[in-house]
């Protein structure tokens, strides 16, 4: 769960990173960005009308930060349930 918990903890943060030439350069997780914090209810009301069990990165962080997870299956099913609901509400050639 340790490095779980490092790849979730470091979704959306910057790293710093050698290009070729030996610069540093900053990357950004780009593609976690729309699982970092749930949706806008003013902008996606009707996402919560979809989706049961609305969940974000950030909340699994948080969870994980205060041990609420008993074992790895929690855990897991945390992450499933997030990209479930992705899924769920979104289109499939989106």
């Amino acid at each position: 769960m340790h490095l779980a918990w490092e790849a979730v903890r470091d979704c959306g943060t910057e790293k710093t990173e050698r290009g070729r030439e030996g610069k540093s350069k900053k990357k950004r997780h780009r593609r976690a960005q729309p699982f970092l914090q749930l949706p806008s209810y003013t902008e996606y009301p009707d996402y919560y009308a979809t989706i049961a069990r609305p969940i974000s990165l950030a909340m699994v962080k948080r969870r994980i930060a205060e041990s609420a997870y008993r074992d790895w299956h929690e855990f897991a099913a945390a992450m499933d349930l997030v990209f479930a609901n992705a899924r769920q509400y979104n289109h499939p050639e989106s």
